[in-house]
């Protein structure tokens, strides 16, 4: 599973890297003794996913979750093979603690999470030599990275990414939930992507501009999931969909039907094939097992939960500006996913 959370992040498709990696994480919590080292390496693989994308307050947490769950649970036997792993960590974490000291407001939290683990000190000493500005982190992001630093700030969250000529925008309120079934239907979308990539769906090179609403408890099937919105510039969506409640059981089965749902009628609408076509390629994606893709391990927000809403509320992100344009630099379409003309 590490391994297909890798092949998505080499796709430019985060999101769904971040489910997979997710989903480690939640099966070795869940299994005996001898796996256990693997909590720490799904979670660093997903705050590296994080770190690549720009969502540097998310990939500060998972960060910290993941040295803390290294130090705990991997015996000195291991130490060997996670060196490489922990030295990338520990980069990312200088980075954003110095990206994090040039932006007012962001708090305390990445010099305590640095504390926590012993480097704050050796931290700061390099950052006393260091002469990058907010400008240089950008450049530098927009040259590697797939997200600009802390580009999860702001009111709203932008995720971004582009496959099969398709630029995404899912856009939603920054709060716990709200991401949460964002990053769900990013991630799916991502998915749904790589199983049709050996077919010609004939889609209009195009971006999709997807605004999540949260349905509200006892609302049903009178709400329409996926509504088209006039637009000229793009094809603008209006997305309602069920919240997740942490720490309440959740059948993932309504989930995952609202999701495929909703993406298919996306995807019907970007292409210039019948609908039924359409489901003709959906079956034959059914028949390599899509449904077990997306629906990894558990429900997405079930997985991300791991990350618990104090954790994500320990940075007030909603309340401060992003420094930049979030859909600013390049959205990376990878040549295997590219358009097919």
């Amino acid at each position: 599973m590490l391994l297909i959370s890798d092949c998505y992040s080499r796709l430019n498709l985060p999101t769904a890297a971040k489910q997979y990696a997710l989903a480690v994480v939640g099966l070795a919590r869940r299994a005996n003794e001898s796996v256990l080292d693997l909590i720490s390496a799904g979670l660093l693989a997903a705050a590296a996913i994080d770190y690549s994308s720009g969502a540097w307050c998310s990939a500060l947490e998972l960060t910290n979750l993941g040295l803390v769950q290294e130090r705990l649970l991997v015996d000195e036997a291991k130490r060997e093979m996670t060196e490489s792993r922990d030295v990338m960590a520990v980069y990312n974490l200088g980075m954003m603690l110095h990206a994090a000291a040039l932006i007012p407001g962001v708090g305390s939290r990445p010099e305590e999470i640095a504390e926590n683990h012993r480097f704050l000190e050796q931290m700061q000493d390099m950052m006393k030599e260091s002469v990058w500005d907010m400008d240089t982190h950008t450049r530098y992001a927009d040259d590697q990275l797939r997200g600009r630093p802390f580009s999860d700030l702001g009111a709203r969250r932008i995720i971004r990414f582009r496959a099969l000529g398709l630029e995404w925008r899912v856009r939603c309120a920054n709060d716990y939930r709200n991401v949460l079934a964002a990053e769900r239907l990013a991630a799916g979308a991502q998915i749904m992507a790589v199983d049709f990539g050996d077919d010609d769906l004939r889609f209009l090179r195009t971006t999709i501009d997807v605004e999540i609403e949260l349905l509200e408890e006892g609302q049903g099937a009178e709400k329409a999931r996926a509504e088209l919105q006039p637009g000229d510039d793009c094809r603008r969506w209006h997305v309602r969909l069920t919240p997740f409640t942490p720490g309440k059981p959740a059948d993932p089965g309504p989930f995952l039907k609202e999701l495929v749902v909703v993406l298919s009628t996306i995807f019907v609408d970007a292409s210039q094939l019948s609908p039924e076509r359409y489901i003709e390629a959906f079956d034959r994606a059914e028949e390599r097992g899509l449904w077990h893709k997306i629906g990894t391990v558990r429900l997405y927000d079930e997985l991300a939960a791991v990350v618990p809403e104090d954790f994500f509320n320990a940075i007030p992100r909603h309340e401060m500006k992003p420094l930049g344009d979030p859909t600013g630099g390049p959205a990376r379409e990878h040549p295997e996913l590219a358009w097919q003309e």
